[in-house]
């Protein structure tokens, strides 16, 4: 399930949070400012390229443009994976949806997909030559 509103690629308000990131860290905020945490997730020689972030009731998911990789952590920064859908082509933009991630693969002009538990990862989902500089992605509520 996701609660999560993305304000813009890297940053994500949801389950009473908000998320940014840093590039080499993700921080985190409650909702009226209070709190602020800039290193939430930080982790060895990386999170080394965040460019997008996406949040469910129980996790938050990056992008690793630098090391072609989709992380994923519990909302409290543990349980830290930096490697949890690998194989991206510089993944840019991430969203959850109730049952997916989607982010977008700019090197192979595309949109993955994977089940928010991490299988069933298709790199190319969509695929067309006219995907160029994919900066964005979302999921709409469905199922």
């Amino acid at each position: 399930q996701t609660c999560a509103l993305p304000i813009s690629d890297a940053v994500v308000a949801g389950c009473g949070h908000l998320y940014w990131a840093n590039d080499y860290t993700i921080g985190r905020a409650n909702l009226n400012g209070t709190d602020v945490n800039q290193k939430l997730i930080a982790v060895p020689n990386g999170p080394s390229g965040v460019a997008g972030l996406a949040v469910t009731s129980r996790y938050i998911y990056w992008t690793d443009e630098k090391g072609n990789d989709i992380g994923r952590a519990r909302l409290n920064g543990t349980g830290v994976n930096q490697k949890f859908i690998t194989g991206a082509h510089f993944p840019d933009a991430i969203a959850a949806g109730p049952a997916y991630l989607y982010w977008t693969n700019q090197n192979s002009h595309a949109i993955g997909r994977a089940r928010l538990n991490g299988t069933g990862v298709n790199q190319r989902f969509l695929a067309r030559k006219d995907f160029v500089n994919l900066h964005g992605v979302a999921a709409g509520p469905g199922r």
